[in-house]
């Protein structure tokens, strides 16, 4: 697969994806795409579209970029873009006004990312398998 050249969305470099479902159907969701996060985090209602129970996720504390500490219920899960499919570990939040973002784990170890601010694009490059 070639490079991937996306544009920004909203001026904010994000992907729309698609999760796996507990059932196996595939669900679309549009994240930002966060070098500085860890691991991808959504709100829990992403959760709940993918027929996830979330109090039955293993719970645990993420830090924001801020500092402030919140709860999150952990699962890896089946993502693809485009026709790449790879695992992505994501914690769902309870908290209010969570805004999707996809982190480090499961992503830049999948796709080369390149961040063209001058362009407002988003370029991707399938690693190997």
């Amino acid at each position: 697969m070639k490079s991937l050249i996306l544009p920004y969305q909203n001026d904010r470099p994000a992907v729309t994806l698609q999760l796996k479902t507990k059932e196996k159907h595939w669900k679309f969701f549009t994240a930002l795409v966060d070098s500085g996060a860890d691991f991808s985090i959504f709100p829990a209602f992403a959760a709940i579209v993918l027929g996830i129970e979330v109090e039955k996720l293993p719970k645990t504390t993420a830090e924001s970029a801020d500092g402030d500490l919140f709860e999150i219920h952990k699962a890896t899960l089946t993502a693809k873009l485009y026709e790449r499919e790879f695992f992505i570990p994501i914690g769902f939040s309870k908290k209010q006004n969570v805004t999707p973002i996809i982190g480090r784990a499961g992503f830049f170890d999948t796709f080369k990312i390149e961040f063209d601010e001058k362009a407002k694009q988003l370029s991707l490059t399938p690693y190997s398998k």
